[in-house]
């Protein structure tokens, strides 16, 4: 299926939902024009009707609020504890706005005995208002980025494998890069055509193995959630920041916010630090860190950084502490 063909699907049935929609309203309308003519027998508006109904109810905090147009978005919100009525409904006496108001202080009973269906709807009425929505950012940031990459190696995957996302047609005017199978159509001593994409850059036997990994280690971070890995990462982070701080003429270059310290101890050259860790078992890595031209601004010849990661304990700062400790004697 083309991209156009899509396109022109998915434009008809936001129509079909379009006229679905105004029909339906268009329908409501009609049917809430009739009820309004008939008063309740009380005499009551529904604003009236809703903070009896409450206040009989031991609700005298939910307040009952007017919001919008005339008609529609009559709500209760379990969040801030308020009935929201419309214009109309909240300052008539017809049997519409009586209903209405009845109906949402209703819920705020239901909410208040913990009931079961309530519970539902409360966590269903936010995925419904902005579920439809969500996609709008993502069509923004596919609009504005021309490529999208990242590599497998940060999500826990093997080396060497990365995804890449390139706008059609910019991918469509790159020649490859590298040739082989499967990259090319036709062969000919005059002239060779490339395969589509992707084919076209997928030269030779793909790393169907890497792939896979990849997969699985996107799963792995999915399962366990990218905001409790952040939050070990952070916890992590910080103490060893308090750790750091016993040791004598350590110097934290930057702010760390992440999951990575950057650091120099005394005169220590980061590369010698790093090797004489790296005899103890400790694993850090030292260098310009892909920043040369601020650590030259610094005036220092590299940093020492350690990184943590969802594998990573308190244990292992701790050794990271002791060893720092030891190699620091010897420079003493």
């Amino acid at each position: 299926m083309t991209l156009e063909i899509a396109l022109m699907i998915v434009g008809l049935l936001i129509v079909i939902v379009g006229i679905i929609s105004g029909i339906t309203s268009i329908w409501l309308v009609v049917k809430y024009f009739r009820f309004n003519r008939r008063e309740n027998s009380l005499g009551l508006t529904g604003m009236q009707i809703a903070r009896k109904i409450l206040d009989d109810n031991g609700l005298e905090h939910i307040k009952v609020k007017r919001t919008g147009s005339l008609l529609f978005g009559n709500s209760y919100s379990h969040y801030f504890k308020k009935v929201r009525l419309r214009g109309l409904i909240r300052h008539e006496t017809s049997l519409t706005s009586m209903g209405m108001g009845a109906q949402k202080a209703a819920l705020a009973i239901l909410d208040k005995e913990d009931d079961e269906d309530m519970r539902k709807r409360v966590r269903l009425v936010p995925l419904l208002t902005f579920g439809p929505f969500a996609f709008i950012p993502l069509i923004l940031i596919g609009a504005a980025l021309d490529f999208f990459v990242f590599s497998g190696h940060k999500v826990y995957a093997p080396t060497g494998i990365g995804v890449l996302y390139g706008k059609e047609k910019w991918l469509d005017k790159m020649v490859p890069y590298h040739g082989g199978g499967e990259m090319i159509q036709t062969v000919r001593f005059e002239k060779t055509t490339y395969n589509e994409l992707p084919y076209k850059f997928e030269a030779g036997t793909p790393d169907y193995v890497g792939a896979i990994a990849l997969g699985k280690a996107l799963e792995f971070v999915q399962q366990i959630g990218i905001e409790n890995i952040a939050s070990h990462e952070h916890m992590l982070t910080q103490y060893t920041l308090e750790r750091f701080a016993e040791i004598d003429n350590m110097r934290i270059i930057g702010k760390p916010d992440g999951s990575a310290v950057s650091f120099l101890v005394g005169d220590i050259h980061p590369a010698d630090l790093g090797t004489l860790l790296d005899r103890l078992g400790i694993a850090i890595r030292t260098g310009h860190h892909c920043a040369q031209p601020l650590i030259d601004h610094l005036g220092i010849p590299g940093t020492v950084r350690a990184s943590f990661a969802l594998y990573n304990t308190r244990d292992e700062v701790d050794t990271l502490v002791e060893g720092i400790k030891r190699v620091a004697r010897m420079f003493a």
